[in-house]
């Protein structure tokens, strides 16, 4: 509301007599930069600049702006100083409680920042000029409010930056919610909208990129972020949502990723090639992201790892290609419980590389509806343990899939525990042509929810020539044919082993040889009489014709190159060896 001037020392009086047509000048505080002051109230008509005074010395109604600190100079009508005020603002103005409450400060005068409006807070990106409508580029008040403080806040509205907002250690930017302060990139900005980067914060607002996609990153980690927070944010139309590289630590907490081609995309396209440690997400949605929710991908750089990286009570439902995507990127935990997949096209869950630890845990698997979508389909790496508990495997209204899980014969999976998960529709399946040993405890309908490898029988009553395969490493044979017959084993791998049983004394000798005629079979045997026989570089161990009996028995274990064996007969003569 504008406001009458008064004169601050009365009617200016010189020698006694008021001063005719004396001039009342009007500049910014500590200036001499001439400002408007007003003839009425509706700061509409401005005066002259000085104002003068009239033949009697009265000067006319005026009125002054009250977001202006006015300074006055009163000169006489020759120019001689009668006084100068500065300021002259006694009001309890905006401006003016600003300045009480939050003069210039310490850290801005060490910045070489000045403030413009002093009633915003320190740090408050509006305190240095921002215009926060939607249009106007605020790059310059941010990047001030950088310069002098680490806590930035960003107030209702849209603010635009054409400039990546590049954050050091400890500095947060905080709004005052995600519905209601927006941050957006300017039309020209392609790359990154900001940069978070050691215990940094962002938290409580909207962060949004230019055009269809038109910005590469919403959030990008630097090379050194560890222990940064990202929580009650919204992120809305980038290449990628969150670009992780070399983080430690990270959380995001209640995060909600939309419009994007991967909501999260780990990589190591700037070839920091340090590892991604400890990422938890906590809560929040990833929805509508062409190609990922989550993305792992080396993006070109050099080969590195992920640690652990772990998912809480997040729903993941992309709308585009795969839930999650590790394409080629080793990660030795990672980690789902209570997520909810849905409308996640061709998998929930795709493994094109190796994973040592993959658990989902108390999830919900929503399998999209084509013929060949699948729940968690791990086609190629290495996976040491494949731990599920307490899931749901169902159907999208209409799906024609029926593959829940599908280890395919490209990957290696040491083993699956499947513990107590429901699959309500008959037609889904578990494919295990990765031939993994599965370890299954209350799954609803087991026997007919899962299609898994043969148990492995540990004992083979063996009647007739037997080509062993590394498969069936740990069995043991009987042999069990009067006539005899040959035992053939597989190639050397390291930790294959076999146990061999005469269990019908043989009229014709049963043979064990290697499938190479290499000289491979080393160790020793020991017959009735005592004597401990050792042997090296043979090809064939025997159960002699007519001699043997039932009992004598071998073991084979092979290091990889070699057999080492040890072999036992009940009677002189009943085992020997030789080379082919």
């Amino acid at each position: 509301m504008a406001r009458i001037f008064q004169l601050p020392k009365q009617v200016p009086i010189v020698g006694g007599v008021t001063s005719p047509e004396a001039k009342a000048n009007f500049h910014l505080t500590g200036t001499t930069t001439n400002t408007n002051t007003y003839t009425d109230a509706a700061l509409t008509v401005p005066h002259t600049n000085p104002v003068l005074a009239d033949a009697a010395g009265v000067f006319p109604v005026i009125f002054l702006d009250p977001d202006i600190i006015y300074r006055l100079i009163l000169n006489d009508k020759d120019d001689a100083l009668i006084y100068d005020e500065d300021p002259i603002q006694d009001a309890l103005t905006q401006a003016n409680i600003g300045k009480i409450f939050y003069p210039i400060s310490a850290e801005e005068t060490s910045a070489g920042v000045t403030p413009v409006n002093f009633f915003e807070i320190y740090g408050n990106i509006k305190r240095y000029g921002a215009v926060v409508d939607g249009a106007t580029d605020d790059y310059a008040a941010i990047n001030s409010a950088l310069t002098a403080f680490d806590t930035i806040y960003f107030p209702e509205g849209t603010t635009v930056t054409g400039t990546t907002i590049t954050l050091t250690a400890s500095q947060d930017l905080i709004g005052v919610g995600w519905r209601s302060t927006n941050l957006t990139a300017g039309a020209g900005l392609t790359t990154t909208l900001i940069i978070i980067d050691d215990r940094c914060n962002i938290k409580d607002m909207q962060i949004n990129g230019t055009g269809t996609k038109g910005t590469t990153n919403g959030i990008k980690s630097a090379s050194t972020a560890a222990r940064w927070r990202i929580s009650n944010v919204t992120v809305n139309n980038f290449v990628n949502g969150l670009n992780l590289q070399e983080v430690w630590i990270g959380y995001i907490d209640k995060v909600l990723i939309q419009s994007c081609t991967d909501g999260i995309y780990v990589n190591n396209a700037d070839g920091f090639n340090g590892p991604v440690n400890a990422i938890t997400i906590l809560g929040g949605e990833i929805a509508s992201c062409s190609q990922a929710g989550i993305h792992f991908d080396n993006g070109g750089g050099a080969a590195f790892s992920v640690n652990t990286f772990n998912v809480y009570g997040m729903a993941i439902e992309p709308s585009g290609t795969y839930g999650v995507w590790n394409e080629n990127i080793g990660i030795s935990t990672l980690k789902f419980d209570g997520v909810y997949f849905e409308d996640c096209g061709s998998a929930c869950y795709q493994g094109d590389e190796s994973v040592q630890n993959l658990q989902f845990n108390n999830c919900l698997i929503d399998i999209d509806t084509a013929p060949t979508d699948k729940g968690i389909d791990i086609t190629n790496g290495t996976s040491q343990t494949l731990i599920l508990m307490n899931n749901e495997f169902e159907l999208m209204g209409g799906s024609a899939a029926t593959e829940a899980i599908d280890l395919g014969s490209g990957a290696t999976v040491a083993n699956t525990v499947m513990i107590g998960n429901a699959w309500p529709e008959a037609q889904l399946l578990f494919v295990n042509d990765a031939g993994s040993d599965v370890t299954a405890i209350g799954d609803e309908r087991l026997g007919t929810r899962l299609v898994l490898p043969a148990i492995r029988d540990a004992r083979e009553n063996v009647t007739t020539t037997n080509v062993i395969t590394a498969e069936e490493t740990g069995k043991t044979f009987y042999l069990s044919a009067v006539g005899g017959f040959t035992s053939t084993l597989p190639a050397p791998a390291s930790g294959l082993n076999y146990k061999f049983i005469v269990r019908t004394a043989p009229t014709t000798a049963y043979i064990i040889t290697t499938n190479s005629g290499d000289n491979i079979l080393h160790g020793t045997f020991l017959d009735i009489v005592g004597e401990l026989t050792p042997f090296a570089s043979q090809d064939t161990l025997n159960f002699v014709a007519s001699t043997s009996i039932i009992g004598d028995r071998l073991e084979v274990e092979s290091d990889g190159s070699l057999w080492y064996c040890k072999a036992i007969s009940g009677v002189d003569g009943g085992i020997t060896v030789a080379v082919t």
